[in-house]
């Protein structure tokens, strides 16, 4: 529907036509949000009122040897009697894992009434500078003070390199379990050199450069030919363009190979 206007300009004739606006659509949309709105409300209050439960149950799942179980009950404590939906789990999870030995942790809802929760321990795999655990990752996570692994090798380094040697470590396990041996340390100095020590044998010297294809070397050529003589030698030198020396316990004397 529009309005017609006649207007008289001199001795013309001008004739505007104006639409009117469609009002009962603008209506229409308020309406329906208004009523959309009102549907999300109300279901909000009714999760708050009826379904938001409070926590009842609390179901530890997983076994843990070193994490303190005093203290994850008393954070466990208070999750009980909080809503099911209003818990806020993020929460709860980073509270557990501030504690020693947790490595990780898992929370999830079991309706109606329960949460899940699962621990993960820290799994210590080296010692770091004689004062720190390494877990698997090669991260440090606690002190070592008041605890005891004299199965664990040590590793030493400059502050920072703790995963740089780390990861030698880790790769170096494959070699040492073929070769039937057990490492006793190893290190880094300030100027990259790597030393490593294996428990009643040699300690090798590897230098600051070509260290994965001076290991290959060492384990494919050096330790088959030495595996009956490692307790009596002293030293292995692997820092050679194209051999290595030996030196031994008893005489002192070095022994000079090429390959």
């Amino acid at each position: 529907m529009a309005n017609i206007i006649l207007i008289l300009n001199g001795n013309r004739l001008v004739i505007n036509i104006i639409k009117k606006r469609k009002k009962s659509y603008n209506l229409r949309w308020l309406i329906n949000s208004s009523l959309v709105t009102i549907l999300i409300v109300s279901i909000f209050l009714f999760s708050k009122i009826f379904v938001d439960t409070p926590i009842q149950k609390l179901e530890l799942v997983g076994v843990f040897q070193r994490v303190n179980p005093i203290q994850v009950e008393e954070i466990f404590s208070q999750a009980l009697g909080k809503g099911f939906f209003s818990i806020e789990i993020r929460s709860l999870e980073k509270d557990l894992e501030k504690l020693n030995w947790v490595d990780n942790v898992e929370i999830a809802r079991r309706w109606p009434n329960k949460i899940s929760v699962r621990i993960y321990e820290q799994v210590p795999s080296a010692i770091w500078n004689n004062d720190s655990l390494l877990n698997s990752r090669g991260e440090i996570f606690l002190s070592r003070k008041n605890y005891n692994f004299p199965e664990l090798p040590n590793l030493f380094g400059p502050n920072g390199s703790e995963l740089k040697i780390a990861k030698k470590y880790f790769e170096l396990k494959d070699f040492l379990e073929k070769a039937n041996l057990d490492l006793e340390f190893i290190s880094i100095d300030e100027r990259s050199s790597w030393i490593i020590s294996f428990n009643g044998g040699p300690k090798i010297r590897l230098g600051r450069k070509d260290i994965d294809s001076r290991t290959i070397r060492l384990f494919d050529l050096v330790i088959p030919n030495f595996k009956n003589d490692l307790s009596r030698i002293s030293y292995i030198d692997m820092r050679y363009e194209s051999g290595f020396s030996v030196g031994w316990e008893s005489t002192q004397v070095n022994h000079l190979a090429k390959f």
